[in-house]
Order: C-alpha cells, then structure tokens, then sequence
C-alpha cells in the first residue's frame, strides 16, 4: 500500500477503516514472504562449510553447521546470514533469531505454520508460539500445535495464553526447573548515565537516575506496600508546596528514596502517624487506610507474570490472567493470599 498524504486527504472515517481492513492480508503475506525467503536461505546453507576443500577451521573462525532452532530442525550455515542481513538491511542476530522462529514453525509446529501461509493467523504471534515452545522435544512441540491450531480463531493474545498453557503442560518439569532458576537471578541494579539524559547545570551530573530490582514476588509485594505507607505519610506529613503539590509517583518515589537511604527515618515517620491523634488532627480523614489499622487492612492487587503450577498436584495455580490481593495481616507481619474482592 502506497500512500501519500494526497491520496488520504478525500477519505472519510469509513473509508478509512475500510483500506486498513484490506491492507491486513498485504501486511501478513509480506511477512509470510518474509520467513519464507529465511526458510530457503537456511536450505540454500544446508552443506556443511567444513567439508569443503580448503575450510578454515572453526577454531580459527571458519564457518559450521548449526541448529538455529529446536529439535527436529535443519541445520544450517552459522556465518551465511551477515549477507542476507544486509540485504534485509536489519541486524545479523535479529535475522537469525527470526530465521530459527521460520524454521521451528516449519518443521516443529506445521499445523500453525498452515494456518499462517493462509493469513488466518499473524505470523508474529507464530514467530512467538516458535520461540516459546523452542526447549520443547518435537513430541511436545507438537501438543502446543495442535492446541493453537484449534483455537485459531481466537485473538492473539488468547493464542499466546493457550501456547504459553500448553507448553507449561507439555514440560511441567523442565518448568519447575526453569522457575527454580528464574528465583535465583535476583539483584539490584543502577543505570549509568548515558547520551541524552537530562544533566544538571551546576553539578553537571544527570538530574534523576534509575534504580531497579528483581526480587522473590512476596518481598515486592511487601516493598511496594511499604513505599505506599511511607507515601501516604508524607502526603499528609510532608512539607510541600500547596500551589504545587507533589503527584503520588513523586512521592511514592520520596517514600523510596527514604526508605532505601534512611530506613530509621522513614519507621519514625510510619512511627509518628501511628501515635494517637492529636485534637488538631483528630478530625483528618486520612488518605488511605494504612498498615497495622483494625478497620481496614491495605490490599495491593498483583498479577504474577508467569504460571506456578501446584508443586503437589502438577495443577496450574496462579496465572497471567488472574488476580490475586495481597494484604498483611492485621496481627502479625506475614503476607496473606485470599481472593481479591474487587
């Protein structure tokens, strides 16, 4: 579809609506085009480089045969896409990731890959169906398929749940094992300063930084409703600007700050909020109702990212879609999981 802000400028909303339904199939078959022009570079790369008179050897940099998807692929040339990369003017590592996807759905998905050569199915959802279901044997590979093959006409984020189901139900064990894995990548980064952040004129240093950290789920949850408290009290306690007040972000990023770098302070602040009201402030209705208060525990609504199956009964337990709330518990410091009610 080529169009210029001339051919646009006569169409109405209709028909507007009415020329992006038919440049759908286009937008799909040039991507269909596209994994297949991958599909027969990697055929076209099938000999091994080795076996030819005069290949330097890998150890000093020479080309091999590699499986760039997963079990059941053909293996292909490992330094052959530089030049089809250029050609496609996109990245080497890109193309090649995009050309395993092509491969796996040729050769470990089929039923998908037929539903998307006829454009009934966006071939990226299949891309991402490919690359999920890449560490599964072709036995189970082939169970996802034939779950997403049936549910074709569901949307794609439906498609993406039922895979992403399906592949967990396929190797309950290897996920356990990768979910035990995934626990024990936990830290704390700090971004360095790079082009284009926002530099103070007198220090000459960026202006704001970002801190970022990957914890067990129970110590975020817990951590995001400290910053909540701590919030919450420096919006009723906090000096500020009454022309100018502070947004709940930019206190919910005060109440990190103090936490992370005063944690005395900030427990002085929870501290003082707890102490009996004083006849002045006795009739303030308090922004939200806050930790350790009877009338009403805090909730906090989370939505894991990722499913954990019953270690006992090998069952789905929480997922994606669902929501569970969080809250602690009015007598002791543990985190209680109960149904959320809203």
């Amino acid at each position: 579809m080529d169009l210029g802000s001339d051919s646009l400028g006569d169409l109405d909303a209709a028909a507007t609506l009415a020329l992006a339904e038919r440049d759908v199939p286009t937008r799909r078959q040039q991507a269909v085009d596209r994994l297949l022009l991958l599909q027969h570079w990697a055929v076209l790369h099938a000999e091994d480089p080795q076996a030819r008179p005069g290949a330097v050897p890998v150890s000093r940099g020479g080309d091999r045969l590699v499986r760039l998807g997963g079990e059941g692929t053909p293996l292909a040339s490992e330094l052959c896409w530089a030049e089809l990369a250029i050609a496609f003017e996109t990245g080497a590592i890109a193309l090649r990731n995009q050309a395993g996807q092509a491969l796996d759905l040729r050769h470990r998905l089929p039923l998908l890959w037929a539903l998307v050569q006829e454009l009934r199915v966006e071939p990226w959802v299949g891309q991402k169906v490919a690359a999920m279901t890449r560490g599964l044997t072709r036995e189970q590979a082939a169970v996802v398929d034939a779950a997403v093959a049936d549910a074709a006409a569901e949307s794609p984020g439906r498609l993406l749940a039922i895979a992403e189901a399906k592949t967990i139900e396929a190797d309950l064990e290897g996920y356990r094992a990768r979910l035990a894995e995934e626990a024990k990548r936990t830290g704390v980064w700090v971004s360095r300063p790079k082009a284009g952040d926002l530099v103070d004129a007198e220090k000459g240093e960026p202006g704001t930084g970002r801190m970022s950290a990957k914890l067990p789920l129970t110590e975020v949850v817990e951590g995001a409703a400290m910053v909540d408290d701590v919030a919450e009290v420096l919006a009723v306690h906090g000096d500020h600007d009454p022309h100018d007040p502070p947004t709940r972000d930019q206190l919910r990023a005060q109440a990190f700050g103090l936490l992370v770098t005063d944690p005395h302070a900030a427990a002085a602040l929870l501290d003082q909020a707890d102490a009996p009201p004083s006849p002045e402030t006795e009739d303030r209705e308090p922004a939200r109702c806050r930790r350790g208060s009877v009338a009403r525990p805090p909730c906090w609504c989370t939505s894991p990212t990722a499913s954990y199956p019953d270690k006992k009964t090998g069952s789905p337990g929480w997922r994606a879609s669902a929501r569970c709330c969080w809250s602690r518990s009015q007598t002791s410091s543990s985190i209680v999981r109960s149904p959320c009610s809203r």
